[in-house]
């Protein structure tokens, strides 16, 4: 049925938001994906294209993909881009990757020995303590 002006949407306030963003995946969900799309395009590649992995990998398509939300600065970020790049800073934090260039991660020797090692079936634990790993 149409929606006209005397209807009212059954979707609770934010849940339209809310859809658009899709499956919420914790840093530790994004960890392996990230490492296995640098160890899968040869060890570095363009930030597009990791996304692009990643998003594959997780399932993560549509609007879920393209779901942007302005900061209070008024500029505008891809959301899950920004959850990539937040697990990208802590794995160069914790050694993993590093920036081979402008827009282009790079694994280092510990992140493909990580990548190499993870298969599926396997269980990995991923912990971080306050002091890092």
């Amino acid at each position: 049925m149409p929606r006209t002006a005397h209807t009212r949407s059954t979707r609770a306030p934010g849940a339209a938001r809310a859809a658009a963003r899709g499956p919420r995946f914790t840093d530790a969900q994004l960890v392996l994906p990230l490492l296995q799309a640098l160890e899968a395009a040869g060890g570095q590649a363009p930030t597009h294209v990791v996304y692009d992995a990643v998003a594959a990998q997780l399932g993560v398509t549509g609007a879920a993909r393209e779901a942007w939300v302005r900061e209070r600065s008024g500029r505008r970020r891809n959301v899950f881009e920004h959850r990539v790049r937040w697990v990208r800073q802590r794995l160069v934090r914790q050694g993993a990757l590093t920036a081979v260039g402008r827009g282009i991660w790079g694994l280092t020797p510990r992140g493909t020995t990580a990548a190499l090692n993870a298969r599926p079936g396997m269980l990995v634990t991923i912990y971080e303590t306050a002091h890092g790993t």
